[in-house]
């Protein structure tokens, strides 16, 4: 079921987002690491649900897209402690092959160890390598690292990208500003000459009227021009602020999705996976 809502976050991200090609792949990648660590009221994430279900499956696939290992839920209960509460010993064994660190503490005071519910699992956290533990947490790091200095490098580059073509537009645009005053002037100088040579009963008064009409149709195209450069330019500045907005973006996602992908561990609660 959880691969269903993701998919299905992803169809919506696909159909409903504005960006394209690299664009639309990290905001799809942030939009589904946000359902991946999305939190229930008592700051509960799937993986701490999966963990008290006791589902090694599910954890695996919960890690490998991104979760949060050692996220503190109810209680500042680590994913790893519920595990070990509950006595699923395969769920335990899975978290700190992937980083958990057995040491971290509840509210209560106790570590997994010592609320561990069956003795193969207080051995296996007894006996477990913290070296381990300090190696996997650096790998996590390093890997949560890397991701992030690639999205700062695009969005860097994407933000230097648009701001080139703003500042290339501003220059169109105040050419086609500067294009239609001098259409304006245009039209009023013919509209002048007209005038006088209506008064003067001048014969070329035919001629006149023919230049004043061909002087709105240029301040016509050069409206058109102008309205066309501004909008270009402001909607340019609209995708930078989008662009930038990003980046402070938590969750981005309809409440739909978030509710749908707790709901998948709500019913499947007694089952051995999630997935």
């Amino acid at each position: 079921m959880i691969t269903n809502v993701l998919d299905e976050a992803k169809r919506y991200d696909i159909s409903n987002l504005k960006a394209t090609g690299p664009s639309l792949e990290l905001q799809i990648l942030r939009h589904q690491m946000n359902l991946i660590n999305c939190e229930d009221a008592n700051h509960n994430t799937p993986l701490s649900e999966a963990a008290a279900g006791g589902s090694g499956e599910t954890i695996e696939f919960l890690i490998s897209k991104g979760a949060h290992i050692n996220s503190r839920g109810a209680f500042r209960r680590t994913p790893l402690y519920r595990a070990a509460f509950g006595g699923h010993f395969n769920a335990v064994q899975v978290l700190l092959e992937s980083g958990a660190d057995p040491r971290l503490f509840a509210d209560d005071g106790n570590t997994p160890e010592q609320i561990a519910s069956m003795p193969h699992i207080v051995d296996i956290l007894a006996n477990w390598d913290i070296q381990e533990t300090e190696t996997l947490i650096s790998k996590n790091e390093a890997k949560k690292k890397e991701r992030l200095k690639i999205e700062k490098d695009y969005r860097d580059k994407q933000t230097k990208l648009l701001s080139e073509k703003i500042s290339e537009a501003e220059k169109v645009h105040k050419a086609k500003q500067k294009q239609l005053q001098k259409a304006y002037e245009e039209l009023n100088k013919r509209i002048f000459e007209h005038d006088k040579c209506s008064l003067e009963s001048h014969s070329k008064a035919d001629v006149t009227l023919q230049a004043i009409h061909d002087a709105e149709e240029l301040l016509v195209a050069a409206k058109q021009e102008e309205e066309t450069a501004r909008e270009k330019l402001s909607n340019l500045r609209l995708e930078l602020r989008e662009e930038a907005s990003q980046n402070e973006e938590k969750v981005g996602m309809p409440l739909l999705f978030l509710f749908r992908f707790f709901l998948c561990f709500f019913l499947a609660q007694a089952h051995s996976s999630y997935v």
